[in-house]
């Protein structure tokens, strides 16, 4: 399963956005199917990481959905089960920055 293939349709009223995953992000989403897989088995890390694949489609056709995150300028967020992802639009790019834990303070890691 590769970890970041989306499948979405055309958005309303805008072009298709082109998701961009920085390098956190990667890790996140790596460390998230290893604790995932380590922690209840392969079966639920692969429908927690589509959980989160299916955010990052939403956001591909909905990307004003995500609030404002308040951190940075253009930094939106979106829940994910227990993670948040936060991203920013950057012309016909959808920049996934960071998934964080909930828990986690996003002014530390953004």
């Amino acid at each position: 399963m590769n970890r970041r293939d989306h499948c979405a349709g055309a958005g309303p009223s805008r072009p298709q956005l082109r998701p961009v995953y920085r390098a956190a992000a990667v890790r996140d989403i790596d460390g998230i199917f290893d604790y995932s897989v380590t922690t209840h088995g392969p079966e639920v890390a692969k429908t927690y990481l589509r959980d989160i694949d299916a955010a990052i489609a939403r956001l591909l056709d909905y990307p004003e959905i995500g609030i404002a995150s308040g951190l940075r300028q253009g930094v939106r967020s979106i829940a994910a089960r227990e993670h948040r992802i936060y991203y920013r639009i950057d012309g016909s790019k959808l920049v996934i920055a960071r998934v964080l834990h909930k828990a986690m303070d996003p002014a530390r890691h953004l």
